[in-house]
């Protein structure tokens, strides 16, 4: 309840006059009874790795970037009731992904409720105002490409964080991933990947797996392999706290 997310939960609770359930951390018993669930993807990845059974009419999600591989496996496992929402607490509610709009665009933020304008550089305004994120609208959809303040310039090229570990999470045995930009002689900046894997796997296997997807000043430099990522309560990235030892690079 210390995030707008769960404010504007609570809020709409105490209006409608319907209970609200409040779990402790980590304790994902008695969500059964609920009808809607409000939650994060932290929270939404937990369910399915625990297989928790789930009767609802809809999910709701927001708060973090949900990843197009988290949208499918949840549709695949309790079926056409998951909203992608994203707003801000000082913006309010931007925009609202429908089950509809995920089948079709997993990767989306959905149709904009209010007056959504890109401008160079791809910086999302919301009624005149700078969201501080970045992103692109294409079939009337809004989709997310990261934040202002964390684009890297890789030989030239605009790199978003966000965006390229969607891309990279495509590796069926990554269980989660984030890059960071170091300094390089030859592209002014390089990309530091941090990788937490599902099952073991060769440095130079991720490296050539990437060389197939990726253009070269997008590919990493240096891999780390870590036990997890640094994540808020809420499921988001904290970059600043990647661990910088233990650095692998790959031959």
């Amino acid at each position: 309840l210390f995030h707008g997310h769960g404010l504007a939960t609570l809020a709409l609770g105490l209006l409608s006059g319907s209970s609200l359930y409040l779990p402790r951390q980590n304790d994902l018993s008695g969500l059964e009874k609920t009808d809607v669930l409000v939650l994060v993807p932290t929270i939404l990845h937990r369910l399915l790795e625990q297989a928790v059974p789930l009767e609802v009419k809809a999910i709701i999600c927001g708060s973090a970037p949900l990843s197009p591989e988290l949208a499918q496996r949840c549709q695949m496992r309790y079926g056409q009731v998951l909203f992608n929402l994203y707003g801000s607490s000082e913006l309010g509610l931007i925009s609202l992904a429908t089950p509809q709009d995920l089948s079709v665009y997993p990767n989306s933020v959905g149709l904009p409720l209010t007056d959504v304008q890109i401008l160079p550089p791809n910086c999302i305004y919301v009624a005149g105002r700078n969201s501080g994120d970045t992103g692109f609208l294409q079939t009337g959809r809004l989709f997310l490409t990261g934040r202002q303040d964390e684009m890297l310039i890789c030989g030239g090229m605009n790199v978003y964080p966000q965006a390229l570990e969607q891309q990279i999470m495509l590796l069926e045995y990554l269980a989660d991933c984030a890059v960071q930009g170091i300094p390089d002689l030859e592209y002014g900046q390089a990309i530091r990947l941090y990788v937490v894997l599902k099952k073991p796997v060769q440095i130079q296997q991720i490296q050539q797996d990437l060389a197939l997807q990726l253009p070269r000043a997008m590919r990493p430099k240096e891999i780390v392999v870590v036990a997890q990522l640094p994540r808020t309560a809420l499921g988001k990235l904290e970059r600043h706290r990647l661990d910088y030892t233990h650095v692998q690079r790959p031959s």
